[in-house]
């Protein structure tokens, strides 16, 4: 499964206890509020009721439970870290903390959870101006895409029986250094992974078997090449080779050609483009130089390179494509990825922001040597990606992983020996990234779920009318194995003499 966070928000005109009426509504509708579930079982053991834990405190409370005040603006500052937006222009700065509300659901089809928050923003005397923003969002699974909008449906059926509107944004998380730099304002020679046509995804994907990177090699250094020519450069693998011709004919980075070869002088006379177009030229009786009907030379297939083959293997550009294809597959779009196409450049850098979080790519199609690693700091130091992968086909040298270990950047570096471990590494990382999102969100709803003891038991205590909740403690024997107990312990009892 690919795990996403899909959320809409909306700027409210109205009171952050609002939300109690709408949970009501959505409860009604289906939709079971976890938080406040628990607080009803938190409240029926030690006695009381849910309201009791989420009653508003006075200012002495206030001030013994500043710890509390703390709590709820790092969760909102953690959320704010990775990317989500509240309405305030600096939360840092607030003397008070905003008012935090919210619960969980399950969604109705078990694909994930749903959830609300809803938090101040401002606040005037007499509340006619209180506004807060709401957000509505699904974890789960990436390919769901109904339940949220049913839930924001729900959400909005619910407000407007309380006569509030709500206009939704879907909420876009974005690197403030992947806009720079697709903005240009750092690296003119990066452009949008969009560029990347389908053809050329699908001709990388071939091009990731060295062996067809060889034979694709062979073929562009020399322009065109007799096919027999090729299979006499390695006769023992004549089979392999006429399978990763096939390949490469078959993603249009060769094409076979045709060329009639003159018996007496040797040289190549006519070269066309299918075996037809020299029976029709036999038919038409078009002749050799050396007089013989064309029919009667030799004819011999030829190889030649697409002009595809060369921009796929210049700079490697197609180690770029395989990455792009590799985070599409985990819904990193290509909008979210930059490719580096400067001409002439050792190595290939790439760029990708993965659901706010920037993350580099080094790329490279040899071994990977400490000469690369220290370019690769200089670049790391500039960009400042939180994740950074080296990626070799032919193996990264230790010394690299113990330069980076010395040096210690505050990025966190990923390492990449061979193309086999590429596409497991990179769905690894990816899952993390979201994994981490997902844990401050989560952390954000276990905050609602610490309920305070001293609301319930306190007023009791004070008033000297304490009552025991009713809570099951033991389980009911059977009489017959009630009195059968009794024997035996009267049985055990000493004598009374």
């Amino acid at each position: 499964m690919n795990l996403c966070i899909d959320s809409q928000s909306a700027l409210l005109h109205c009171q952050p206890d609002s939300l109690d009426a709408l949970i009501d509504r959505l409860e009604k509708n289906g939709y079971e509020p976890l938080v406040r579930k628990a607080a009803h079982h938190f409240a029926s053991v030690f006695g009381g009721t849910a309201d009791d834990l989420f009653g508003g405190k006075n200012d002495e409370e206030d001030e013994e439970n500043g710890k509390d005040a703390e709590d709820s603006r790092r969760r909102l500052l953690s959320l704010e870290k990775i990317g989500y937006n509240w309405g305030f222009d600096n939360l840092r700065g607030f003397s008070k903390v905003p008012d935090i509300k919210g619960d969980l659901f399950f969604s109705e089809d078990g694909a994930g959870m749903l959830f609300v928050t809803v938090v101040e923003t401002s606040s005037k005397q007499g509340g006619d101006d209180s506004s807060c923003m709401i957000r509505a969002g699904f974890i789960g699974d990436s390919e769901e895409k109904t339940a949220l909008k049913e839930f924001i449906q729900a959400i909005d059926k619910a407000l407007d029986e309380e006569h509030i509107e709500a206009d939704w944004t879907a909420d876009d998380i974005r690197n403030k250094t992947y806009q720079e730099l697709a903005q240009g304002e750092r690296d003119t020679d990066l452009q949008s992974a969009s560029a990347i046509t389908e053809r050329e995804l699908k001709a990388a994907r071939s091009l990731e078997n060295a062996n067809v990177r060889e034979v694709a090699s062979l073929v562009r250094r020399s322009g065109v090449m007799l096919a027999k020519e090729l299979l006499k450069q390695k006769a023992e693998q004549a089979s392999d080779l006429i399978r990763y011709v096939d390949q490469l004919l078959q993603v249009d980075l060769l094409h076979q050609e045709y060329v009639v070869v003159c018996q007496k002088s040797g040289e190549h006379v006519n070269r066309v483009e299918t075996r037809d177009v020299i029976d029709q030229m036999a038919r038409l009786g078009v002749r050799c130089s050396c007089g013989k009907s064309i029919s009667e030379e030799q004819i011999e297939g030829l190889l030649a390179s697409d002009p595809l083959l060369p921009r796929m293997l210049d700079n490697n550009y197609w180690m770029s494509a395989t990455v792009v294809r590799l985070l599409n597959s985990l819904n990193v779009p290509s909008e979210r990825i930059l490719v580096n196409v400067a001409p002439n450049a050792e190595d290939v850098e790439l760029f990708a922001d993965i659901d706010g979080t920037l993350v580099m790519f080094e790329l490279k199609d040899a071994e990977f040597s400490l000469n690369h690693a220290y370019s690769l700091g200089a670049r790391i130091g500039m960009h400042r990606p939180q994740l950074a992968f080296v990626v070799s086909t032919k193996g990264i040298s230790s010394e690299v992983k113990d330069h980076f270990k010395r040096i210690k950047p505050e990025t966190k570096m990923v390492y990449v020996a061979n193309l086999i471990q590429l596409e497991a590494t990179l769905k690894k990382v990816v899952e993390g990234v979201r994994t981490m999102r997902v844990k401050a969100w989560l952390a954000y709803f276990q905050g609602l779920l610490n309920f305070p003891v001293a609301p319930l038991m306190l007023p009791k205590l004070q008033s000297a009318k304490f009552e025991i909740p009713h809570v099951v403690t033991s389980v009911q024997m059977q009489p017959e194995a009630r009195d059968r107990d009794r024997e035996r312990e009267s049985d055990q009892q000493p004598a009374v003499r």
